[in-house]
Order: C-alpha cells, then sequence, then structure tokens
C-alpha cells in the first residue's frame, strides 16, 4: 500500500511538474515527436539551447539544456510562416555561447511533423555540430 502511494505521488508530481513546465517537457529521445514541437538533445559535453526566428514573431532562445538531457518545445509562430531554428552551444569554460554548425538550415512551422535535433560533439575539439535524428 505504502509503495502504491508512493507512485502515485510520483505521477502527481510528475503531472503537475509538466503543467507548470507548460510548453517545454523534458524527455528521453525515444518517443515520436508530434507536430508542431520539436525536441533538442544535448548528447555533446556541453549545455545547448534553440534559437528560434520567423516571420510571425519577435525570435528568441529556450532554456540551457544540460548535457546529457533532452528537452521538447512548441514551435513558435503559426502555420503559415516559416520558423527558422539555431542550435546553440555554451562553452564548459565561461557563459559565451557559439553557433552549433549542422548540415543545413532548420525550417519549420506549428503545422510541420515533429522533429529531433542532437548537439553532439565536443569543445575542447571543436567537434560540436548539430544532427536530426529519425522521428520515431
Amino acid at each position: 500500500m505504502k509503495k502504491a502511494l508512493a507512485y502515485s505521488a510520483a505521477a502527481v508530481a510528475l503531472s503537475l511538474g509538466t503543467l507548470v513546465a507548460g510548453a517545454a517537457t523534458s524527455s528521453a529521445a525515444t518517443q515520436a515527436i508530434s507536430q508542431g514541437r520539436i525536441q533538442l538533445c544535448s548528447n555533446g559535453n556541453y549545455a545547448s539551447a534553440f534559437q528560434f526566428q520567423g516571420d510571425a514573431f519577435l525570435g528568441y532562445q529556450t532554456n540551457w539544456i544540460p548535457a546529457g538531457s533532452c528537452q521538447t518545445f512548441d514551435v513558435p509562430g503559426d502555420a503559415y510562416h516559416t520558423t527558422y531554428v539555431y542550435v546553440v552551444g555554451k562553452w564548459n569554460t565561461s557563459n559565451s555561447q557559439f553557433a552549433v554548425n549542422g548540415p543545413y538550415q532548420i525550417t519549420t512551422n506549428t503545422a510541420a511533423p515533429g522533429r529531433k535535433i542532437g548537439a553532439v560533439g565536443r569543445t575542447d575539439d571543436h567537434s560540436y555540430r548539430w544532427t536530426e535524428y529519425a522521428n520515431v
């Protein structure tokens, strides 16, 4: 009985945490990401974040996602305008940030299928880059 109550309390706390977090949720990169959402996994040795820019809203940056963590965000904007997504990293030796280079520019909108992006590599050898994972 005590074990069941502990699990119930944990489930309520998790539900409340998700509700309070709103548009951003933490999770592992194992579940498919739904339409109009994008996930960033900091799989390198540095924290990373998204910067969003678009025609239908002012640009902004998400919170920093620590190395080894993933977070999913709602794509800002609307279904009729392109949202440009940039990946940035934070140096381990300072609070300065840097552009995480990738194979192409990430473009999406609120009607597009979900996307999974990983910030990978290391800061000490400048091998940092982003990659896109299959959304399955």
